[in-house]
């Protein structure tokens, strides 16, 4: 990552698809940029919402000016707050099912505030985790659900101090690292959420972790 904010590398660490020092230098960027840091909450929520669109179902390509359509949808998103700009992204996830040609019945998108007690509803072949750090009261509540080569990552972590820089890693039974979010603790938000996947066999997840910039565990969920 550098000073021209590279979309597609953006793009690339929002799903997980980047790993080592790609996804390191990505997040210590994303850390710092407010602008970044936006975006990948929107690249994040709105990849969520396509995640329920079955994938046979996509066409090869976008109709004409359909890709067009999207990139005019996102830039008004980002002029655009609060609840407007919520109702807003579940339009821009059901305009994109309704151009690849299905519905978008069932499409939900959804933030954890204050106070929410927040329930993934569980997929077939999921695995539940969870880790609590008993030292500072940090909670985490993790969804792995196998995809084809790969793992979707869902956490639902709270109880970290506002302003640390934290990044969600997963673990392998080899000890590698995969780094699938960053973020910095904000003050308004109880529980925090991450919505992404990392390149790893769902079979090697051997843990799920939260770890702050200086390598310093915050809180585990062994597998």
């Amino acid at each position: 990552m550098n000073d021209q904010h590279d979309p597609d590398q953006l793009a690339a660490y929002a799903v997980g698809l980047l790993e080592g020092e790609d996804a390191r230098v990505t997040g210590a960027h994303v850390a710092e940029c407010a602008g970044c840091r936006r975006e990948l909450a929107e690249l994040r929520e709105l990849d969520g919402a396509l995640r329920g669109v079955p994938a046979e179902l996509f066409l090869d390509e976008l109709p004409p000016d359909g890709e067009l359509v999207l990139q005019r949808t996102l830039r008004q998103l980002r002029q655009e707050s609060g609840a407007r700009r919520g109702r807003r992204l579940a339009l821009v996830a059901a305009s994109v099912a309704v151009l690849v040609g299905v519905g978008a019945a069932g499409v939900v998108i959804g933030r954890g505030s204050a106070g929410e007690t927040i329930t993934d509803e569980t997929e077939a072949g999921s695995r539940q985790l969870t880790g609590v750090n008993s030292a500072t009261g940090a909670k985490m509540a993790v969804t792995l659900t196998p995809e084809s080569g790969w793992v979707r990552v869902r956490a639902t972590v709270n109880g970290l101090s506002v302003g640390e820089r934290c990044m969600l890693v997963v673990v392998d039974r080899r000890g590698n690292h995969t780094t699938v979010s960053s973020w910095v603790v904000p003050p308004t938000e109880e529980n925090y959420r991450v919505d992404s996947g990392a390149a790893v066999a769902p079979k090697d997840v051997a843990a799920v972790k939260v770890q702050n910039f200086e390598g310093r565990e915050l809180v585990i969920a062994p597998a």
